[in-house]
């Protein structure tokens, strides 16, 4: 019976896990502007991968003990946007005082991105009465990408015009099909694999 219960405490516990990592991104990702101004760009990095790690595990663990929730979502989607905002803010700062060009040229072409990726939060309050954000599964090949790529223009401080040009632009096209996925849900279901996700889905089980 003690054990039972032990079992029972455990599995509520690991429950509240990811909402504690979501609200950890969301204290930590302000604070990422003021290590790359004031430290090296390790220190950043290392902040950066920890903050990163958090995001990779709410989603992981949610799903794996069932412990998905819409306190969850909203909070994962919160620690989301801070988290690229202030990445984006601390590639600015460093790029301020210690790199060169290409890396405004990198905040000039994302800063519009951004805008309309936020700007689909408002699509899903005003289709369904929430603000939350898709995890599409170009949404999330996205991610993957961006999150290399702040530690890589601290790190480097110097990248080819043309990789920021195919990137803001691939990530304008994958935040157009969000916006497509999110018009033509009947009911919100933020793990939506999207338009182009459905549609290799049903090829690969063809």
């Amino acid at each position: 019976m003690v054990g039972m219960e032990r079992g029972v405490f455990s599995l509520q516990f690991v429950k509240h896990v990811p909402n504690a990592l979501s609200i950890l991104r969301i204290v930590l990702a302000p604070t990422l502007p003021l290590v790359a101004w004031r430290s090296n760009a390790y220190a950043f990095v290392a902040l950066y991968a920890f903050i990163a790690l958090t995001d990779l595990a709410d989603g992981q663990i949610a799903r794996r003990f069932n412990a998905t929730s819409m306190l969850g979502s909203k909070l994962d989607t919160t620690g989301d946007a801070l988290f690229m905002f202030f990445a984006v803010v601390s590639m600015f700062v460093a790029g301020l005082e210690f790199y060169p060009f290409p890396i405004r040229w990198f905040i000039i072409l994302l800063i519009p991105n951004i805008i309309y990726k936020l700007a689909n939060l408002f699509v899903v309050r005003a289709r369904f009465g929430h603000y939350n954000a898709m995890h599409t599964l170009l949404n999330r090949i996205m991610g993957g990408v961006f999150v290399f790529l702040p530690p890589l223009f601290i790190l480097l401080g110097n990248v080819n015009f043309w990789i920021v040009v195919v990137v803001s632009v691939t990530m304008f096209l994958f935040s157009v099909e969000e916006t497509i996925t999110i018009l033509r849900m009947e009911e919100y279901n933020p793990d939506h694999y999207g338009v182009v996700g459905s549609r290799l889905r049903k090829n690969k089980t063809r």
